[in-house]
């Protein structure tokens, strides 16, 4: 870092196995996921049981009791719902025998849970689990599930002086200083830690629309702390509503037709529901959203048993018009979710209806809190076509020559499956359709797994930057001028591969456009240039790595700076200069305020640019757009392209967990399955938000 050498101290924590019988732990697994499964009763494990129980204890290191005195042990490598007197195998001696007659007759070990499930241990190793302990101190390499994941963050979230205070003991009790090898080479470390100068970016200025002159767009809120909110003032609305816009106005009806598909469950009510749709109205018609009156909403419900039934409800609402429906659930189910939305995004895809979807928790609806509603509408508007807000032409961004010049924005990530899962990796990448930058599109596509330390790079992007361009193109009348591309999920190592390749890429896409003359009509501007910009279509590429694995943390020198609850640094906080590359633009950006725990600053290394922004343009460019996340109303830790990017991918995902496993072992069938229409997707280009 910079011109000298840092050593980074930080506190770190992980989640471990609690050391107890394996029938406890898949108890508890049964308690969190409301299953019926008894480790006791090998024939009450489903699939789904199976899967849940795997993911916990395979790898887990176990120990078990043959006789007295004698321990053994190893790692699961699959659990068994076959019983002990119902698992069969041949001895040494050819004798046939059972895994339960077996420890009576070599160990003197009578079984309590005969009919109770079998661990392979080992790979080869078959014992009864109720013989089995887990042992202490493993920690939990798999992920957590949402309780664990909560539990996790009310032990680990602690404000930042709080943490800071954590690193100085830690910084004492290591004591570099005295170790014997450092003194014989000399090395000594200053225990205080680095201070350096910061600067706090303003934030942008955002348009909204008026609720009471239709087509004004003259209202103007100033983010405070990385927060606002439009609902607070009765005169603000959507800057276009989607109630306005094409395909709902040539439905010909005055207000958005919608419909509830509820899952059957006890806890759910007509009642609750009513309720909730009735001030989920009252809410959109203040932002100038008009949705369907709450009785004609009531009258398009549907009642499910389980994910056999979503198509014919969904086929239903369709029939009778309805351009969305809201799908309420019981709990969190990624099941259920990844059926309703594969079912109405990619299977309901002939003729000319769509119908978009909605999903959210029962008790979410029970509680009916004015902000998550508020929230569910922000997302319903950019599904339907409209823009929640924009920003203002006049801030510091013209400066920068954004929004007079035709810009494409685009962002990208791939995900990764574990190392022994059955799924591909996941590519998204999201670009802008207009000048305002608000709304985008995506593109996603499974792609085979890098081999182990290559650079996961994009395939194709080539292909998906024409198809961004012709879109752009056909919206705004103009070719983009400049290209930004951030890019997600790339480590040091991987920047000069990745860079390479996809930079090629892109400007491979811009030469296919100048060689198929595709410019649909777009306009020369004096202010611009010749739309083809010379002899040949060059647009200038901005190259931005985007990082947010690593352990910097930034804290305010005094506490009084610190903003929201827990005292973090000002949104806006920039860092570039000590802790950074001395021979690049390389800056850590802290853009949104923490709602809980320290606040983590997102790290910028920009590989190429050939507009050659300034640093400070580049970062004051870059934080705007994490007030670009269309999802809320709060500034995001790094820029909505990337974040629609991880969105799109986490979508792509919920494609493929119904696909067989003959599917996802070919990527050209999987990205078939994955594939939505053209018209849907030209149609509604944020329905995945």
């Amino acid at each position: 870092m910079g011109w000298k050498p840092f050593i980074n101290v930080d506190v770190a924590n992980t989640a471990f196995i609690a050391g107890q019988s394996v029938y406890d732990a898949l108890r508890s697994v049964a308690e969190q996921e409301r299953s019926r499964m008894d480790p006791s009763r090998a024939n009450t494990f489903q699939n789904y049981d199976l899967e849940k129980a795997l993911k916990l204890l395979k790898s887990c290191y176990v120990e078990y009791t043959t006789s007295p005195g004698r321990k053994m042990g190893g790692r699961i490598t699959d659990i068994l719902p076959i019983p002990p007197r119902g698992h069969s195998f041949t001895q040494d001696n050819n004798r046939e025998t059972n895994v339960q007659d077996y420890f009576l007759q070599q160990y003197n070990r009578r079984l309590e849970h005969p009919d109770g499930i079998c661990l392979q241990i080992r790979g080869k190793s078959i014992v009864p689990a109720e013989l089995c302990t887990i042992k202490k101190g493993q920690s939990m390499n798999g992920k957590l599930n949402e309780n664990q994941t909560a539990a996790m963050i009310r032990v680990t979230a602690v404000a930042p002086m709080e943490r800071l205070d954590q690193i100085r003991k830690n910084v004492a009790m290591i004591n570099i200083n005295a170790d014997a090898v450092n003194k014989e080479f000399g090395v000594s470390v200053n225990n205080e830690l680095h201070k350096m100068q910061a600067r706090v970016l303003a934030p942008p200025t955002l348009v909204y629309g008026s609720a009471t002159q239709q087509g004004a767009q003259k209202w103007l809120i100033p983010p405070r702390d990385g927060v606002w909110n439009m609902f607070e003032r009765n005169e603000l609305a959507f800057i276009t509503p989607a109630s306005r816009i094409p395909p709902v106005i040539q439905t010909g009806e005055p207000n958005i037709r919608w419909g509830i598909m509820a899952l059957q469950d006890r806890y759910i009510n007509d009642g609750g529901v009513f309720n909730f749709v009735k001030r989920m109205h009252e809410l959109a018609r203040s932002a100038g959203l008009n949705l369907d009156e709450p009785d004609n909403v009531m009258n398009n419900y549907e009642v499910i048993g389980g994910n056999r039934d979503v198509e014919n409800a969904l086929r239903k609402l369709l029939s009778n018009g309805c351009l969305m429906a809201l799908c309420v659930v019981a709990r969190k189910d990624v099941s259920l979710y990844s059926t309703i939305k594969v079912t109405s995004e990619i299977i309901m895809n002939q003729g000319e209806k769509r119908i978009l979807t909605q999903v959210v928790q029962w008790k979410n609806v029970d509680k009916r809190q004015d902000a998550t509603i508020q929230n569910i509408l922000f997302k319903v508007n950019m599904k339907l076509g409209g823009t929640n807000y924009m920003l203002h032409a006049q801030s510091p961004w013209e400066r920068i020559d954004i929004l007079r010049t035709p810009v494409l924005i685009i962002g990208a990530d791939v995900t990764h499956p574990g190392i022994e899962s059955k799924y591909p990796s996941l590519a998204c990448v999201t670009g802008s359709l207009d000048r305002t930058g608000m709304p985008f599109q995506m593109f996603i596509q499974a792609q085979r797994r890098a081999e182990r330390g290559a650079a996961e790079v994009i395939t194709g992007l080539d292909q998906i930057v024409v198809a961004f361009i012709k879109v752009f193109v056909n919206r705004t009348r103009h070719k983009p001028r400049k290209i930004l591309y951030f890019r997600d999920g790339v480590g040091d190592g991987q920047f000069g591969e990745v860079l390479n390749t996809e930079m090629m890429a892109i400007r491979n896409g811009c030469n296919i456009i100048e060689n198929q003359g595709i410019y649909n009509g777009a306009k020369e501007d004096a202010k611009l240039g010749d739309v083809r910009g010379g002899p040949g279509y060059q647009p200038k590429i901005t190259f931005v790595a985007v990082q947010k694995r690593h352990k910097v943390r930034i804290f305010p020198d005094d506490s009084r700076d610190g903003v929201g609850k827990g005292g973090n640094a000002p949104p806006g906080t920039v860092v570039d200069r000590d802790i950074v590359k001395a021979y690049s633009i390389d800056f850590y950006l802290l853009s949104h305020t923490g709602i809980q725990g320290t606040s983590k600053p997102t790290r910028y290394q920009v590989l190429w640019d050939d507009s050659n922004f300034s640093a400070d343009e580049l970062e004051t460019l870059t934080y705007y757009l994490c007030y670009m996340y269309t999802r809320c109303t709060r500034s995001v830790s790094y820029p909505a392209p990337t974040y629609y990017a991880h969105l799109g991918a986490t979508r792509a995902k919920d494609y493929t967990l119904h696909l067989s496993d003959d599917i996802l072992a070919d990527i050209d069938r999987v990205n078939e399955k994955i594939n939505r229409d053209a018209i849907f997707k030209g149609r509604f280009p944020m329905h995945f938000i």
